[in-house]
């Protein structure tokens, strides 16, 4: 059995999915799969019985008889689509309402190869063994093709959506569904949500710096409903309708075509633009580019659909000398909106459209991405036809401070550091403070002796929000381990030197990296030595 499409949904049915998902990427070769074990038995007994048997199992012999006997049939084309840069396409079909049969599809494709210049990649013949027989709606059609001139695209994942879908898929590179409130588990009514988290990732760390919204449409938006532009806004969650600030930087998709036989990468700028009375709208990618296909040179800007700069409406509080913070915290809870536009300017209706709103349930975006209702998770504002995503924004930078350690009353504040000690079971105190307004950061402190190794102190936590927090004598609040002491960290040693080392790590993101830029650090030394008799 060689046919492409597989065999009716009938046989189908018999088969486990993954084994026609095998088969469609063996190129349709289905020669594998197991019969029904009726037919296998019978195929070992008497030829009347094998007869009977075949004849019961008519569906089976379909994709064999269309090569034995390729009849004539008649074709008449029902539509033309356009497939996305992922190759993904669907169509409507409209049939009157006295038409019962169930329709049987042949499918045709066309490449662009060059400018001007279109080649067929798939026609196989004959028709009939190719056909898709009673076409169940909403199916999945496969097309493979083996042209020598087909232009292969970059891989996207498929999404699984219902048709006319908009979905938020990621910030940068981070899935909308690792949002607290944007998923099933902690939306707002659910038993793991938590309000003080809502807009935070899975693992606690808030958003900054410039943040990208990644957004999918579906073909259908620009051919069958006239849906053209879209528009991205944000503001505090506090603040009034009146203070939405859109997005206004330049956001485009890069095309790769020949000319003259050499690669040529161009922009296809979706925005910002004005339509009709309506500012700060962006284009809705089409299918295709005006030439070549679709191309991504750099991966941040060319899946981008908007930017957010969020330290210019958001920054950070600093820390003075002492650990104190000065002035008060822009950040907390932001929202991004996102509205739809037809090809006049004017705002859609999405719902009155069947548009429907989507996020990834996935915490990755990679394979096939299986999609969640917004509505459903409390993201869409109906009322006002758009979709709403709430983030929590921090771009607060960290404070790294050593202060001077001490043993037994001697502190090592002088030039030299040296330190005298006692007796081994003397406490060393080495204090340090690693802060951050809103604790989102982390500190790694040690103490180690020249270049040995592990260690010989070493503590990590939760930065503290402010020096109360984080009392001078470590160990901090709560307590970790206890303090070292003159005989832990000399060893075998009677008089050594020390280097002390702080580091303090933001926890936030812009959605493709940590914001490393808010770390801080901080660096000190001393010498333990025993004290001399006068």
């Amino acid at each position: 059995m060689h046919p492409q499409p597989l065999p009716p949904r009938q046989l189908q049915a018999r088969v486990p999915e993954h084994a026609w998902q095998q088969a469609a990427q063996a190129g349709g070769r289905l020669g594998a799969l197991a019969l029904p074990a009726s037919l296998v038995l019978a195929a070992r007994a008497s030829r009347p019985i094998f007869e009977r048997a075949i004849l019961s199992h008519l569906d089976l012999l379909r994709p064999l008889l269309c090569w034995l006997f390729p009849f004539p049939v008649h074709k008449t084309r029902l539509t033309t689509v356009t497939t996305d840069e992922c190759g993904r396409f669907h169509a409507l079909i409209w049939r009157s309402i006295f038409n019962f049969d169930q329709p049987d599809l042949y499918f045709i494709a066309r490449q662009r190869i060059w400018p001007g210049f279109w080649v067929t990649i798939y026609e196989p013949k004959p028709v009939i063994c190719y056909t898709w027989w009673n076409y169940v709606c909403g199916s999945e059609v496969v097309l493979v093709t083996a042209h020598p001139l087909a232009h292969a695209c970059p891989p996207c994942p498929p999404i699984v959506a219902p048709n006319n879908w908009v979905l938020f898929m990621a910030i940068g590179n981070t899935s909308v569904w690792r949002i607290h409130g944007a998923n099933d588990s902690t939306r707002v009514g659910a038993p793991g949500h938590d309000p003080a988290k809502l807009g935070l990732l899975d693992g606690g760390a808030p958003w900054g710096g410039t943040l990208r919204p990644r957004l999918e449409f579906d073909t259908s938006l620009r051919s069958d409903l006239g849906v053209f532009y879209y528009r991205v806004s944000y503001k505090r969650a506090t603040e009034v309708e009146t203070e939405w600030r859109p997005s206004t930087e330049a956001v485009s998709r890069h095309y790769a075509h020949e000319v003259g036989g050499d690669l040529i990468l161009e922009q296809y700028p979706l925005g910002p633009q004005s339509v009709g009375t309506s500012a700060h709208l962006y284009k809705i990618p089409p299918g295709l580019p005006p030439l070549g296909q679709w191309s991504i040179p750099n991966a941040v800007l060319d899946t981008q659909n908007a930017v957010i700069p969020t330290t210019a409406v958001a920054p950070g509080v600093p820390f003075d000398d002492n650990g104190v913070a000065l002035g008060a915290d822009q950040g907390g809870p932001w929202q991004i909106k996102v509205e739809l536009f037809d090809a006049a300017g004017n705002l859609v209706d999405p719902e009155a459209l069947g548009i429907k709103w989507r996020v990834p349930a996935s915490d990755t975006l990679t394979g096939t991405i299986q999609t969640r209702d917004a509505a459903l998770l409390g993201l869409v504002d109906a009322a006002n036809n758009r979709m709403l995503l709430t983030i929590r924004l921090d771009n607060n930078r960290s404070y790294a401070r050593i202060d001077a350690p001490s043993v037994g009353g001697s502190t090592a504040t002088d030039e030299c550091g040296v330190m005298n000690y006692a007796a081994l079971a003397q406490t060393v105190e080495v204090p340090f403070y690693g802060l951050q307004i809103n604790r989102y950061a982390t500190y790694s402190f040690y103490v180690q002796r020249g270049a040995v190794t592990p260690p010989e102190y070493s503590l990590a936590g939760t930065a503290a929000s402010g020096i109360a927090g984080m009392p001078g004598a470590i160990p901090p609040s709560p307590p970790a381990d206890a303090l070292p002491t003159v005989g832990t960290l000399l060893d075998t040693c009677t008089l050594a030197g020390f280097t002390e080392q702080l580091y303090v790590a933001h926890t936030g993101t812009d959605g493709w990296s940590r914001l490393s830029g808010y770390d801080s650090s901080a660096a000190r030394a001393f010498v333990l030595a025993p004290e001399t008799a006068p």
